[in-house]
């Protein structure tokens, strides 16, 4: 449409109004001054009762925005979808009266008897103008409902129009923007349960599709096949459409912690050349409902160690050390070689019998191959990620490195290490009473003043 037509549209719709207003002035006893007061949109969930709170939505949901006012004036605007986002989103409105263009049902008893919601489309915007009645009918209130439907995957948005402010412009205090996603409503029944849960399950690990006329409506991610991507990504909207559903918010501080560490929750240890240590994937929720998570960790150098990262498969416990031990116990899970580095390890899991609780989400096995320090990271593969993340540092020593003298503590002061004695940590103390230690060596431990932890002296 050139610009001329579309000025020339502009100019109709004008005159729509100003019709409106002329009607309006012969019922009314006085001339209704046009809204002053707040004009505000309220975005409803499917339900038409609980407000929409920012959650990504499902292609295929219908949201429903309502139009409310604290005044009892006369005012006209509307709701729009801006040509950019026309086809990621449709709005409807309710009851079209054919012989007036008037959709009846969506105008509310409050905005008076002779409102009116017209739709309006150009190469500009596509939606409906809204106009309440004259003063003498119309009240504060609900005045206007539309519903809006999501069609397609993507970036979407609803802007109100305000005539009061601007025909051209939409009010920029009232711009509505949506992040769609992929249904998970498989079965298109209006929910998603075990019977959505059941499709993917079948079609997990199965290749896709990237052309979108043959993909498998599990394949969520859009990638060509069906993996623990979609996996996590289905929880996300696990009981979606009943009451049991709990949206993922979008995340706020304060947030969710993972972190690498070992049994004693420590986040810096010392490990000998050569010894293996069992390590763990912690979380502290900090009161979120954490229902699925999906993280790595990785190496800062591998050529100084490595992760026990082979795939765990339930038929053959020796296929791995590695376990995912969150609780409550989860509904799926996925353990293998990391996608960032393959040196790394990934693990994910969802519960759909509730939140995950704080502690341990999964363990594995890390072993010292050579002297250095060896950072293990933690990566949060969902979106968005969980902004607080901690590390492991290990400091790895060569045994033969020991028999050297080093400081060591002694009241509040460093000192020489005296003849005969090593100092190593508690880790290392155990694995060198491990190593054929003489039976009479005698040791003793002595708290760090500095560390707080335990070190241990052996005379050798």
């Amino acid at each position: 449409m050139d610009q001329e037509t579309s000025k020339w549209r502009k100019t109709v719709r004008q005159s729509i109004i100003s019709l409106y207003v002329l009607a309006a002035l012969i019922v009314s006893t006085a001339f209704p001054p046009f809204s002053q007061g707040a004009i505000t949109v309220r975005v409803l969930e499917p339900d038409g009762i609980r407000t929409y709170s920012g959650h990504d939505i499902m292609v295929g949901t219908g949201l429903q925005f309502l139009v409310q006012s604290d005044t009892a004036d006369l005012w006209s605007g509307g709701l729009f979808i801006p040509d950019s986002a026309r086809d990621y989103g449709m709005l409807s409105g309710r009851d079209p009266d054919p012989a007036d263009r008037d959709w009846s049902d969506s105008h509310l008893q409050a905005a008076g008897q002779y409102a009116l919601v017209l739709d309006w489309q150009d190469s500009e915007m596509s939606g409906y103008d809204l106009y309440t009645s004259d003063c003498n009918s119309v009240t504060p209130g609900d005045w206007f409902i539309l519903d809006y439907t999501a069609t397609q995957a993507g970036h979407s948005s609803v802007h109100l129009y305000d005539h009061s402010y601007s025909w051209d412009e939409p009010d920029p205090n009232s711009s509505f923007p949506f992040i769609q996603v992929a249904t998970r409503d498989f079965n298109q029944d209006d929910k998603v349960d075990l019977t959505d849960f059941y499709q993917l399950a079948v079609d997990y690990q199965s290749q896709s599709s990237t052309d979108p006329n043959q993909q498998k409506v599990t394949d969520l991610d859009s990638d060509g096949d069906v993996d623990v991507d979609d996996a996590v990504m289905f929880v996300d909207f696990w009981l979606w459409g009943t009451g049991g559903w709990n949206p993922n918010l979008p995340i706020t501080d304060p947030n969710v912690i993972y972190c690498v560490t070992d049994a004693n929750d420590v986040s810096e240890l010392t490990l000998l050349v050569g010894q293996t240590v069992t390590l763990y994937v912690d979380i502290e929720t900090l009161e979120r409902d954490v229902r699925v998570f999906y993280v790595e960790v990785d190496l800062s150098d591998p050529s100084l160690g490595s992760i026990d990262n082979r795939a765990y498969d339930y038929t053959n416990p020796d296929s791995s050390t590695a376990r995912i031990i969150a609780l409550p116990s989860h509904s799926f899970d996925y353990i293998h070689p990391g996608s960032q580095q393959t040196e790394g390890i990934d693990f994910a899991a969802g519960c759909f019998d509730g939140a995950y609780t704080d502690g341990h989400l999964a363990r594995f096995e890390y072993t010292a191959e050579e002297p250095g320090d060896m950072v293990l990271s933690v990566t949060d593969h969902r979106r968005p990620p969980a902004r607080t993340l901690k590390p492991l540092i290990i400091h790895q020593v060569d045994p033969n490195d020991l028999q050297s003298s080093v400081l060591f503590l002694r009241g509040s002061g460093l000192r020489q290490c005296p003849p005969g004695l090593r100092i190593v940590p508690e880790e290392i103390r155990r694995s060198v009473i491990s190593m054929n230690t003489p039976a009479w060596s005698r040791k003793w431990t002595h708290e760090s003043f500095i560390e707080k932890k335990k070190i241990s002296y052996l005379n050798v």
